[in-house]
């Protein structure tokens, strides 16, 4: 496996009391952007790489990020501890700032995986031989709760697998909390393809 990121959201859709936060943040031991109301807006100065709090650990940094447009913030990293360690600080710091949970949560894996699929399908289009290179799985109703894989070719004998849980809390943080038994079993049965 090459390439690994995880990210969680979660998603408001609605102004959440950010500045608020974001000092709780701080008191996390996190560097964080400066955020504050003005007439009734949301202003946000966000750190030089564009995030919205980063804390360095032994293992990495984690990064949150903020999404404007979906009111809904995230949490980055290159590996399960740092994002789990991350969404439980982001967690507590919007319960200490007393901000509900979300209406909607997202976890998206994505890594790259040294593995040759055997095409089962085709078609002819013109003058061009078309064959199946990847597929996409999915569980649930893409508008509420939903699982979707999508697994795609990348080159010689190499694939991007993209996992997306899209639903509530316990949903998206048991695939997170299992991730290693997510990625065996995604990876047994690209083998099997």
């Amino acid at each position: 496996m090459y390439g690994l990121s995880i990210y969680f959201w979660a998603v408001y859709s609605v102004d959440v009391d950010l500045p608020s936060f974001l000092n709780k943040l701080v008191g996390l031991g996190y560097t964080v952007a400066e955020a504050h109301y003005s007439a009734g807006t949301l202003s946000v100065k966000y750190l030089p790489d564009g995030s919205l709090a980063t804390k360095k650990t032994d293992t990495g940094t984690i990064t949150m990020l903020y999404d404007e447009g979906r009111k809904a913030i995230g949490v980055v990293g290159n590996n399960r501890d740092l994002v789990s360690l991350g969404v439980a600080e982001m967690t507590r710091a919007l319960n200490e700032a007393r901000i509900p949970e979300p209406v909607m949560t997202e976890l998206y894996i994505s890594f790259g995986e040294a593995i040759t699929l055997s095409p089962k399908r085709g078609m002819k289009l013109l003058d061009y031989e078309l064959k199946e290179g990847g597929t996409i799985l999915y569980w649930g109703d893409p508008q509420s709760e939903t699982v979707y894989l999508t697994v795609s070719p990348s080159g010689p004998n190499k694939v991007v697998v993209v996992l997306l849980v899209r639903g509530n809390w316990g949903l998206t943080t048991m695939f997170l909390n299992n991730f290693s038994t997510v990625v065996n079993e995604i990876l047994d049965e690209l083998k099997r393809m």
